[in-house]
C-alpha cells in the first residue's frame, strides 16, 4: 500500500478490471491510459467504461486522451 499526494492510502497498483482509471492527466497518464484501454479495446467489448478521478492536469494530455478515444475501431 502506498500513500498518493492527497493521502489517501490506495494500493500499490490500482487496477480495474474492463475499464480504465484515468488519476493523472500527464505524459505518464496517457503512457498508461493508452495501455489499459488498447488492452481493452483488443477484447472486443463493446464499451470500454474511463473512470476519471483527478483534480485536473496538462490539457494537450486530454487531448491526448480523447484522441485515442476517438480512433479506437
Amino acid at each position: 500500500m502506498c500513500i498518493n499526494d492527497r493521502g489517501i492510502i490506495m494500493s500499490s497498483e490500482p487496477k480495474i478490471k474492463n475499464a480504465v482509471l484515468v488519476n493523472q492527466f500527464d505524459e505518464l497518464g496517457v503512457k498508461s491510459f493508452k495501455a489499459d484501454f488498447d488492452e481493452l479495446n483488443s477484447s472486443n467489448l463493446p464499451i470500454i467504461p474511463v473512470i476519471i478521478d483527478s483534480f485536473g492536469g496538462e490539457v494537450y494530455s486530454l487531448l491526448a486522451i480523447l484522441d485515442i478515444i476517438s480512433t479506437a475501431v
